[in-house]
């Protein structure tokens, strides 16, 4: 790729100053539980990187997972952690969604929902440089309980509802962990 076709694809700083403050005006909105309007934040500062021709953010991608999360829209939070890993496979956050979004969609809309993306997804979580190493543990408990909840589907209907409600419930309940800088956040928050 030559100079100029990189050149060509930077947002300029005004676009990037407007990209920050739409990322931040979702993070505060976000905070205060006003889940859909934070997403349009975020869909906006995507949309800003896009018109200036500028990839896709993996953080900001990630931070709609999240907020689709909260909406109770699984496949959709799947969706964009899709897109957050395509954007940056090192971010852990983008397999991190995706698996949850899995999980959740499974526990919520039946086996008709495919669960073995969520364990892709939560080994490439483990693989990443950026998990922070708090975090790691219960990252592989939650591969384990994917795992179990592919078993149990192949087993029975009945088991794999109560190993993905045992599994959701987890996720649900996940207590906020302390911030050790703006990349290593509780998936709770979306200070990313």
């Amino acid at each position: 790729e030559t100079m100029a076709a990189m050149e060509a694809t930077a947002p300029s700083a005004e676009v990037l100053e407007q990209v920050q403050a739409r990322k931040s005006k979702g993070n505060e909105l976000f905070g205060r539980k006003k889940f859909p309007a934070a997403l349009v934040e975020y869909q906006q500062a995507a949309a800003k990187l896009a018109e200036a021709g500028a990839p896709p953010d993996a953080k900001i991608l990630s931070n709609c997972a999240n907020t689709k999360i909260m909406m109770r829209h699984y496949p959709e939070a799947a969706d964009y952690g899709r897109q957050s890993a395509a954007a940056d496979p090192d971010w852990w956050k983008a397999h991190y969604y995706l698996a949850q979004g899995t999980v959740l969609a499974f526990k919520h809309m039946g086996p008709s929902q495919p669960i073995e993306p969520a364990i892709v997804a939560l080994e490439a979580c483990l693989a990443t440089t950026t998990l922070p190493e708090a975090r790691r543990a219960g990252v592989q408990q939650e591969l384990d309980e994917a795992r179990t909840l592919v078993a149990s589907a192949s087993q029975s209907p009945a088991g794999a509802a109560a190993a993905a409600a045992a599994c959701a419930l987890r996720v649900l309940l996940e207590v906020p962990s302390v911030s050790t800088g703006p990349h290593h956040v509780a998936p709770a928050s979306n200070q990313s």
